[in-house]
């Protein structure tokens, strides 16, 4: 655990350093790319650049012989082209690394490599004031002794040429860095595969990320010779803060850390920007803290406008780390601007600085919207159908999509119900709503589009109760429900195009059968039809009876028929036709009543005379 006077050390530092951040650069995949005779950078000279009594000298480079022919000696980094405080270079068709440093006298380390070509490798030497060693990939290959003070002298720095054209590199060169001190192994591979700014230790840093500046020591360089900056995979993670340009209050707002060395502690600043009254943050080591992982469990400062405020955490093995904040869901808040940036400690020393972020700015919006639920899940593929979409964040101008079809006569009922049209469309497909100021919701595979329902016959059209009765179409969803005559009817089956179900008692006479789907889809067709009489033939004979006559018209089968109120006797009997014996009655006008095999009735006359 770190002291915390230590916490508040690092955090002073933390707010000098993000002084310089306005200076940093954004690229992240850049190198310097080196392929003539006379290509290279030079970087003035300056006592710093010779340190005394310690040195380091590191960079990723990719060696390319074909890029300048008949170089001898590829140098990586080379301090004066005449008398050189020391050297970093290959040495061309005998595999070996050549590190130099003069004091009093000149002394040469070249260990034998196995160095592909085309390849990224990672080139260090170092000088304690006693020894020099030499690394390649983090892995020490040679050292030797090496005491004196070193050369002082007033030539440029030259990055991938020495002192003539049979010096030059030919390939890339990426992340050169020198030290006034000798790094030890663990700290060379530790470091090696991530960038580093600020060091105290650390002379320049030459990233190459779209220029030649050295984030360091400030000693910038110049393209000499037509040298070009090349856009490529880098070997080294650019130290890295992602964030969204945009997030809803209410909503976690989550920092996304990389590219440090592994196990770092790290601080992530925020302020806000805007004329908030400031955010209260939750009390350390209460409820959910802000940061995952936690470390220091100490919030410095308060979110307010132009104000500082801190978290800490470590990164894990990789050098990532995820940073949630919290943001309060206070509509003051929209509209405001979160920046931040971060810096981390370095893993052997946590005092000091391994390396700063760019900064990134979020735009804090209205909440994201989230959809839960819709009803009805399933419509017909025409379109046009009401659906209600609930969920949260829902605000005015809302875009509703099913699938990538627009809905249409959106109304945003409030911030957590929508009501809408569906567009015309086929399938499985995702709801979602967009706020064009926070962002989409979306939920996945809930709403199907399905055949319009329709009803195409039903059979019999007329029965009794208790009989079973066939409905033929297309459409039909399981769990429907059916209504005969205005009675519910209980159903028997169902298929996606025939339904049966038991004629329900006391339907209503010349009305229709209801079909309603569970997703709010109905159809209908004619049921329980009345019997019609449209005229009568011989109606009309004796009192004493026995004297046929016919009724004409529809629906006429499996009727049962009075006169004067007497059961007539049925000589044939056919949907159109009946033909009837009238039972005896007295002189006079008497009623015809027919009564359909459902219980509705039809009325005509007959004449006894």
């Amino acid at each position: 655990m770190i002291q915390e006077t230590t916490q508040w050390q690092a955090a002073l530092f933390f707010i000098i350093a993000l002084a310089a951040l306005g200076e940093q650069s954004g690229g992240q995949s850049q190198m310097l790319h080196l392929q003539g005779a006379a290509q290279h950078v030079a970087v003035p000279s300056s006592a710093d650049l010779m340190p005394l009594a310690g040195l380091t000298v590191e960079a990723w480079v990719r060696y390319d012989p074909s890029a300048t022919s008949g170089t001898a000696y590829p140098t990586i980094i080379r301090k004066d082209p005449s008398t050189h405080p020391y050297i970093l270079r290959l040495i061309h068709g005998s595999n070996r690394i050549e590190f130099m440093v003069w004091t009093s006298n000149l002394t040469i380390l070249n260990p034998t490599i196995n160095l592909s070509t085309q390849t990224w490798h990672h080139i260090a030497g170092t000088w304690d004031g006693s020894t020099m060693r030499v690394f390649l990939n983090g892995v020490q290959l040679a050292s030797m002794p090496k005491t004196g003070t070193m050369l002082q002298t007033s030539g440029p720095l030259l990055i991938g040429r020495g002192n003539s054209d049979s010096e030059n590199w030919g390939g890339q060169l990426d992340e050169v860095r020198i030290w006034s001190v000798a790094r030890t192994p663990a700290e060379i591979s530790s470091s090696m595969g991530v960038q580093i700014d600020g060091h105290p230790d650390l002379i320049s840093a030459w990233h190459f990320n779209g220029g030649l500046e050295d984030f360091s020591g400030g000693h910038d360089g110049v393209k000499m010779g037509g040298a070009t900056l090349a856009t490529s995979t880098s070997p080294v993670d650019p130290l890295q803060l992602v964030a969204p340009s945009r997030s809803g209050i209410g909503s976690p707002l989550k920092f996304q850390i990389s590219g440090t060395s592994p196990n770092s502690v790290y601080f992530l600043d925020c302020s806000v920007a805007g004329t908030s009254t400031g955010v209260p943050l939750p009390a350390p080591l209460t409820g959910v803290f802000p940061i995952d992982p936690p470390l220091l469990n100490t919030a410095i400062g308060a979110l307010a406008p132009g104000v500082f405020v801190g978290f800490g955490g470590v990164t894990d093995g990789n050098g990532n780390a995820v940073a949630t904040f919290a943001v309060p869901p206070l509509n003051s808040l929209v509209g405001l601007t979160v920046n931040a940036a971060f810096l981390y400690l370095d893993s052997v020393t946590p005092v000091t600085l391994g390396g700063i972020s760019a900064p990134t700015a979020t735009v804090l919006t209205t909440p994201t919207p989230t959809v839960t639920s819709v009803s009805p899940t399933s419509g017909p593929h025409t379109g046009g159908w009401p659906v209600v979409i609930t969920g949260t964040g829902f605000g005015p101008g809302s875009i509703v999509k099913f699938g990538h079809a627009g809905a249409t006569s959106i109304t945003v009922v409030n911030s957590t119900t929508i009501t809408c049209l569906s567009p015309p469309s086929t399938g499985l497909v995702d709801i979602s709503v967009t706020d064009p100021a926070s962002g989409t919701g979306t939920l996945a595979a809930s709403y199907s589009y399905v055949a319009p329902i329709i009803v195409s016959s039903v059979s019999p059209e007329l029965a009794s109760a208790g009989t079973v009765i066939t409905i033929s179409g297309q459409g039909f969803q399981t769990g429907l429900t059916v209504v005969a005559g205005g009675i519910p009817a209980v159903v028997l089956s169902v298929t996606a195009s025939t339904i049966t179900f038991v004629s329900p008692a006391n339907s209503a006479c010349d009305s229709s059968v209801v079909v309603i789907n569970p997703d709010g889809q109905v159809g209908y067709r004619l049921f329980n039809p009345s019997p019609l009489i449209t005229t009568t033939v011989n109606a009309s004979g004796p009192a004493a009876g026995g004297a046929p006559f016919f009724i004409l018209g529809t629906n006429l089968a499996f009727a049962s028929v009075t006169v004067g109120g007497s059961p007539a006797a049925l000589l044939t009997a056919t949907d159109n036709i009946l033909q009837v014996v009238a039972p005896p009655g007295t002189v006079g006008g008497a009623s015809v009543d027919l009564t359909g095999l459902n219980g509705c009735t039809a009325t005509s006359t007959y004449l006894y005379q």
